[in-house]
């Protein structure tokens, strides 16, 4: 390799500016190539794959649309190059090992761009996921799909670098071989990595939530956004990013709020001792038949009973589950039955009750 430098340092020179602008020309003919396939070749076959409405090609010229480009000037380079150093400089060393070398490179380059183009055609809304559910007519939950992404494109890596590793001469059965040596060491400094890709798995298997799930978990209480190999990623509802390990998600109770369908109302309503057993009757009564009378509220599971006697109020218990787990509508919900329930305690002319203590005197105070 250093001898090839040293006689392309000193050969440079003898290159006439003919050779140069015929290098030039060589490089220019495939930049030329590479802007006619992405303002015409590109966008006609985009334009066919429209008409034929066929999302999963265009999504892969789309991905491949760059990657292409950039195979076609490193074939522009090397070829350039190649004319120059191996041709013009010294024919001897046209078809030596060091010239090969440069080759070798380019081909390295050319793997990278299209392991490029494949890594981001599966990303998390692949139409490759799609296309595999709909051929193994599997129901991947949203939880899956980003981890069966993140599997294929750790795949696709392996793939890659296991080819650049074959141009250079290494084996990846040597380079495992090599890594057995300190295989002890590894695996125990793998152990956590190890336990968490595991309970990934027992994640996946027994799906206890799902993405934009709302769940608690060792006192974690968020939406679900992504998961890895390593952690589950958690919005909180103070908006923090909390990344917990799937080690500790696979062994600890997990609530999930989002699996319910319903959300539970429960409360009391406290009178004064002055209402009359009419009014009672009559108010719960009427916050009875408001409740039966709202869509997102489960007819079925309305209480409303008059409880008992407290210290300073004659109780009424409400509960019922409203239709839905999102909370902004639940307290939208939940809201809109306070005010109903203060405008009926209102129009009966009922008073709410407080907490209040009552003297009374045997015998009258002088004024």
């Amino acid at each position: 390799m250093i001898e090839f430098m040293n006689v392309v340092l000193i050969k440079y020179r003898e290159l006439e500016y003919s050779q140069y602008i015929t290098a030039l020309l060589i490089f220019f003919v495939f930049f030329l190539a590479k802007k006619i396939f992405e303002k015409l070749i590109y966008k006609n076959i985009l334009k066919g794959f429209e008409k034929t409405k066929s999302e999963f090609a265009m999504k892969f010229w789309e991905n491949f649309k760059n990657p292409i480009g950039r195979i076609i000037l490193l074939v522009g380079i090397y070829s350039s190059l190649h004319y120059v150093i191996a041709y013009k400089l010294d024919p001897s060393i046209a078809f030596r090992a060091d010239d090969d070398f440069f080759l070798k490179i380019v081909k390295a380059l050319i793997v990278i761009q299209v392991a490029s183009g494949f890594y981001n055609l599966v990303d998390r809304d692949s139409k490759i996921l799609t296309k595999i559910k709909g051929i193994t007519n599997i129901e991947a939950s949203k939880i899956l799909e980003p981890f069966i992404s993140k599997i294929i494109r750790f795949i696709i890596i392996v793939i890659a670098t296991s080819a650049i590793a074959e141009l250079f001469g290494y084996s990846m059965d040597t380079i495992v071989a090599g890594l057995g040596i300190g295989g002890v060491a590894i695996a125990l400094a793998a152990q956590d990595t190890l336990s968490n890709l595991l309970g990934g798995v027992i994640i996946l298997m027994d799906k206890p939530f799902d993405i934009d799930d709302w769940i608690n978990c060792n006192g974690i209480e968020g939406i679900v956004e992504d998961i890895s190999f390593r952690s589950t990623r958690i919005r909180t509802f103070e908006k923090e990013l909390i990344y917990v390990p799937n080690a500790i998600m696979a062994k600890e109770p997990i609530s999930n709020f989002s699996k319910r369908g319903l959300r539970r109302a429960r409360f009391k309503i406290g009178l004064t001792y002055n209402t009359t057993s009419s009014q009672m009757k009559a108010c719960v009564n009427a916050i009875s038949l408001k409740l039966a009378s709202i869509a997102e509220i489960d007819e079925e599971t309305v209480v409303v009973k008059f409880e008992g006697f407290n210290d300073s109020s004659l109780d009424i218990l409400v509960m019922y589950f409203v239709k839905t787990t999102e909370y902004n509508k639940y307290m939208s919900i939940r809201e809109q039955v306070n005010l109903f329930i203060m405008d009926i305690v209102e129009d009966q002319e009922l008073s709410m009750a407080f907490p209040s203590t009552s003297l009374y005197f045997e015998n009258s105070i002088p004024k």
